[in-house]
Formats: structure tokens, sequence, C-alpha cells
């Protein structure tokens, strides 16, 4: 459930070249599959500090505004 399915990789034993999974075709002996998971993420973390610029920019707005009339 985890796994990042679109960056996975073959790594090939002979030369060491990553490529793609569904480029590779049949696997040789040696080769290796990497396939990465995905990273966390934090909904709450990016929702507080989305709201605390979007506050400070808004402050900013109304002092700039206030200070101009």
């Amino acid at each position: 459930d985890n796994a990042r399915k679109g960056k996975s990789r073959v790594i090939r034993a002979e030369s060491g070249e990553w490529v793609k999974l569904g480029e590779a075709g049949e696997l040789r002996p040696g080769d290796s599959v990497m396939v990465p998971e995905k990273p966390e993420r934090h909904f709450w973390d990016v929702f507080r500090n989305t709201l605390v610029i979007t506050t400070q920019l808004l402050a900013i707005f109304v002092v700039i505004n206030n200070t101009v009339k």
C-alpha cells in the first residue's frame, strides 16, 4: 500500500544502469528491483502552516491598508 509504483526501477547488475520497471523487460541474474516508499504526509501540519501564513499575509494587508487611508 505504501509503495510508489511509478518510481520503481531495475538496477542492472552488469552496468549499474537504472531502468524504469516497465521498460526493463526480463530481469537478469543479479539485477535489483528498487521500490521506494511514499513519503509520510502530515496533513494537519500542512493545514496549520498554510493557515499561519495566510493569517500573517492578511495582517500585513490590513496594516498597510489602514496606514494608506
